[in-house]
């Protein structure tokens, strides 16, 4: 049995390091991701924004 838990125990400690590799990785292709989303919609907004003076709030 108690050969068994050391196993486990090791894996454990492999997954969650791995688990940890994951997500930085993960965070990391997000955040490149969301800058490249919001790059392409800031450029639709300002393109689909040029004709569009006459509801403007000023009077």
């Amino acid at each position: 049995m108690a050969k068994k838990a050391k196993k486990a125990k090791k894996v454990a400690k492999k997954t969650r390091k791995t688990a940890a590799k994951t997500r930085k990785a993960a965070k990391k292709a997000n955040s490149r991701n969301n800058k490249k989303a919001a790059k392409s919609r800031s450029k639709s907004k300002s393109r689909s924004n040029k004709g569009g003076s006459d509801n403007s709030p000023k009077k």
